[in-house]
């Protein structure tokens, strides 16, 4: 035993010198036995070396295999697997290096083909075709390792054909391989010696279930693989003493045939290289069956695999276009929008029209925005038929309701204080139009929100003006006083015996001044006194003209305003008389 792990550490450190190899022993990307659907990707490769140290019952152990691949592109692959013997052979009780003509060489050397596809995330299917290309080089008769053959019997080769199905969940991968084996070698005929027929069974089924478990560092293995040879041959004949050759009566069991159990491990230091470990255990029972020979009882196997690994890159789904043209829902126009689906996103041209070119495949929704309509979305499907020839989806849109405001007063006579029925005109955003009632002079106008200038009117009056600001949900509120025109207003004033004013309430009068801008005003002192004309007149007009100076102190343009000092057409011939003709006033006038 302690002479079979020096041999195998031996071959781990002559695999390690080598630094190669990610196939199996069939040269294609695989475990050990069993061959992955799955490439490296395009235009890549991987090469290594495996040793084998095996027992069987001749004693013998000791061989190995050289795997290289070649990835023309994700989907076909190239690969060359020769084996070779460099056994030793126990004699006399002793290990014999087995550098001898006896015992090493070539071995069969497999061409490989494969193809294969991603369907899915989990699901890789392929097809591998391989031919076993024999070599001659050895002893002669070594048939178990097919060195010369004996004439008139022909070492041939092997063609197989798989089916190679690859599951992966998650890190797990599942490799399945099953498909035909065709032995084209011959063999001698017992029954006749001097000549040769095809070796029975000419066809097999091999099969095969490989699992594995990647993680950075260390991938576990576990591989079951064997091959049912479709035979019809019965075993176990021999020639009697009269030499004479009796037919066998035994047939095959299930486990009459190679089955090979290998479980192992394949260590990853850096990327790309991996270190293998496993043992290949046999459970072919040839007991009882004269005639079979199995492979041998067990393998131990090592080396090393190196691959070029790939950069992830992400598969690039297939897309399809959309396309169409964007208008106004009433007028049917084409309008300037915004169009988005599957995070792809463009504008409109002048007419309307759309295109967006690279959405995945599946179903999506369409988002449609335009300035002053409502955006809309609409749910669609892109299919394969759409990858050349765009889905066309037209969309109208209606524009967005101009949110309203409300606007209210009163409309009253600004001296006599009763109510008016008046016309209110709103100029501004959307020009609006409200009526006061008759009863109370209260109004109320629904408008869009935004600034505008409204103007009262009433019959008979002098119009007036205020800016206002409609609000979506905070009601507004103006008021107007309205001046009749002509409307003359008494004015408590108070003079000095000169005519200097010494009081003057005024401020109904300039309030109405200033809320009419255009609005002009006549001031007229009426003196009914007892002195002459001449003196009563000139004392009037100067009083006027100080009721104006005061106006004017109170920021009334002095070009609104007239003064006249009058005196009464009837003098009064009491002094009570004489007090109510004497009094100033102030007309309102355009």
């Amino acid at each position: 035993m302690k002479r079979i792990l020096s041999v195998a550490m031996v071959l781990v450190l002559a695999a390690v010198v080598s630094a190669v190899a990610a196939p199996s022993f069939y040269g294609s990307k695989g475990l050990l036995r069993v061959i992955s659907a799955e490439n490296e990707g395009k235009m890549n490769f991987g090469f290594g070396l495996h040793g084998t140290a095996f027992m069987d019952s001749s004693n013998r152990y000791g061989n190995g295999a050289l795997g290289i691949n070649f990835a023309i592109n994700d989907m076909f692959e190239l690969s060359l697997g020769p084996a070779f013997d460099y056994a030793q052979v126990k004699s006399g009780g002793s290990w014999v290096p087995g550098f001898t003509s006896a015992s090493y060489g070539m071995l069969d050397t497999r061409f490989g083909v494969k193809v294969s596809k991603k369907f899915s995330d989990a699901f890789t299917g392929g097809f591998y075709a391989a031919y076993d290309m024999p070599f001659t080089y050895g002893a002669v008769g070594d048939t178990m390792y097919h060195r010369k053959p004996v004439s008139p019997a022909s070492h041939t080769g092997k063609i197989h054909a798989l089916l190679i199905p690859t599951y992966a969940f998650g890190d797990g991968r599942v490799h399945l391989n099953t498909g035909i084996l065709y032995d084209l070698d011959k063999t001698i005929d017992p029954t006749n010696p001097t000549a040769s027929k095809s070796v029975y069974p000419n066809f097999g089924i091999p099969y095969g279930f490989g699992f594995e478990y990647k993680t950075q560092y260390v991938t576990p293995m576990f591989e079951l693989s064997s091959v049912y040879m479709m035979d019809s041959t019965k075993y176990g004949g021999h020639f009697d003493a009269s030499g004479n050759w009796v037919a066998g009566d035994k047939t095959r069991g299930p486990l009459n045939y190679d089955f090979w159990l290998t479980p192992g491990v394949r260590v990853t230091p850096i990327s790309g290289l991996g270190i293998d470990l496993a043992f290949s255990y046999n459970l072919m029972d040839t007991a009882g069956l004269g005639g079979i020979d199995k492979e041998a009882d067990w393998y131990f196997i090592a080396g090393v695999s190196y691959s070029k690994v790939a950069p992830a890159v992400p598969p690039v789904p297939p897309t399809g276009l959309i396309a169409g043209k964007i208008t106004d829902e009433k007028t049917g126009k084409g309008i300037s929008a915004t169009v988005s689906a599957a995070g792809i996103s463009g504008s409109t041209g002048a007419d309307g029209s759309y295109s967006l070119a690279g959405i995945a495949l599946g179903p999506a929704t369409l988002h449609v925005e335009a300035k002053g309509y409502v955006p809309k979305d609409i749910p669609v499907t892109v299919t394969k038929a759409h990858k050349k020839t765009a889905l066309v989806q037209d969309v109208a849109l209606a524009l967005k309701p101009i949110p309203k405001g409300t606007i209210t007063g009163k409309i009253t006579d600004v001296i006599a204080g009763t109510p008016l029925v008046a016309t209110i005109n709103f100029a501004g955003a959307k020009p609006g139009t409200a009526t006061s009632d008759a009863t109370n002079g209260i109004y109320k106008a629904d408008l869009e929100i935004g600034s505008y200038t409204a103007t009262a009117t009433a019959e008979g009056y002098v119009a007036q003006s205020a800016s206002v600001t409609v609000k979506e949900k905070e009601p507004a509120m103006q008021h107007f006083a309205l001046v009749k025109k002509g409307a003359t207003m008494t004015l408590n004033v108070t003079f000095t015996a000169k005519g200097v004013v010494t009081s003057a309430a005024i401020e109904q009068a300039l309030s109405i001044l200033k809320a009419n801008p255009n609005l002009k005003a006549e001031i007229t002192r009426t003196l009914d006194k007892i002195g002459s004309k001449k003196r009563n007149a000139t004392l009037a007009q100067t009083a006027a003209d100080n009721v104006l100076g005061e106006f004017v102190k109170a920021g009334i343009a002095g070009s609104r305003l007239t003064a006249k000092g009058v005196l009464p057409p009837k003098p009064g011939k009491t002094v009570k008389a004489r007090k109510a003709n004497t009094k100033v006033e102030i007309t309102f006038v355009q």
